[in-house]
């Protein structure tokens, strides 16, 4: 399962036109995508499941950092220079020392020299289990049971599909790294079906729409700092997610959470609007980082979406309230 002899048949196959078709279905696993997808749930269809999703990949990433750091196992180019790389992204690295060291039998390792040389290397862009597949399963998992639509539960499955698929023909996923990914992101989605997404859960939820800030509330905004020191630096971005969404939840909650006004121009105009609040504060606080040379410095790293995140929901939601773009959710019914 970490040999690369399946990336050099698939690849055997190369052409413009089908690197492109496996480029754009890789893409959307990325974290770009994925924030336009969320920033469009909560903000354009439905703030209360479209913050559900968001904490489903939110905690899908954290299981799959720990566990690439926990594995550190290289990716197939990274083991095969005479395997092509066909996406942009050379995931921390640009010269490759080895030649096809891949696994030797179907179910060994590659060699322990090959191994070893890309953990001596510290932070790392790591294969094992994929994120873009756990992510898959669970986001689109999620969003098929969430919203119970024939046409989505189709697009999911090939989604699940295709994104883990692109992986491997890209050179960048082992299949063993593709099936950790199904494993992890099924573990991830059937917890998340019996905590929050089955009936019994998801309707109390959708009903309520005032929270207070009591003991519960008060762990489920702030326990995701006790998550910075065991994550690298570059994943320092999902507690900030974590911590940012749940103070904001809890502050417009305060006064009823929102509903979404189901119109084309309320749609796309509160989910750009939280892009650009977002985007603007990222971009800025970025450059004052990179200013200062302390992009490397966590807590920093931290701090940066934190306040990122609080600046764009808070006041997205707060003009979203003047434009006529969301109303008070108790005045309309689920």
């Amino acid at each position: 399962m970490f040999q690369t002899d399946i990336h050099h048949f698939l690849q055997s196959y190369s052409n413009d036109f089908l690197d492109f078709i496996m480029q754009v279905i890789t893409a959307l696993g990325y974290q770009e995508f994925l924030m336009v997808l969320i920033a469009f749930l909560i903000f354009g269809i439905h703030f209360k499941k479209g913050f559900l999703m968001i904490q489903i990949l939110l905690w899908t990433g954290v299981f799959t950092f720990f566990l690439k750091s926990h594995f550190a196992l290289p990716r197939p180019f990274h083991v095969d220079s005479t395997l092509k790389l066909l996406e942009s992204f050379n995931h921390g690295i640009s010269e490759i020392p080895f030649s096809k060291q891949g696994a030797a039998t179907f179910l060994g390792l590659p060699p322990f020299e090959v191994i070893s040389y890309y953990r001596g290397l510290g932070e790392f862009s790591y294969g094992f289990p994929s994120g873009h597949t756990s992510v898959a399963v669970t986001v689109w998992g999620g969003l098929a049971i969430l919203f119970r639509k024939k046409w989505l539960t189709l697009l999911s499955i090939a989604m699940i599909i295709l994104i883990p698929f692109s992986r491997v023909y890209l050179g960048v996923h082992f299949i063993a790294d593709v099936l950790g990914g199904y494993l992890l992101g099924g573990i991830i989605l059937f917890a998340s079906y019996h905590l929050i997404l089955k009936t019994s859960k998801l309707h109390p939820y959708l009903k309520k729409d005032t929270y207070q800030l009591d003991f519960k509330m008060a762990l489920f905004v702030f326990s995701p700092l006790l998550l910075i020191p065991f994550l690298p630096h570059t994943a320092a971005a999902i507690p900030a997610f974590m911590c940012g969404f749940n103070l904001v939840f809890y502050l417009l909650s305060r006064d009823g959470l929102p509903h979404n006004v189901p119109t084309l121009q309320a749609i796309i105009g509160s989910t750009l609007l939280f892009l650009a609040i977002f985007g603007a504060m990222a971009g800025f606080t970025k450059f004052l980082m990179s200013s200062l040379d302390l992009e490397t410095n966590k807590i920093l790293y931290f701090l940066r979406y934190f306040v990122s995140v609080v600046a764009g929901v808070w006041f997205s939601a707060v003009l979203s309230y003047k434009l006529n773009w969301f109303e008070k959710y108790g005045q309309r019914s689920l």
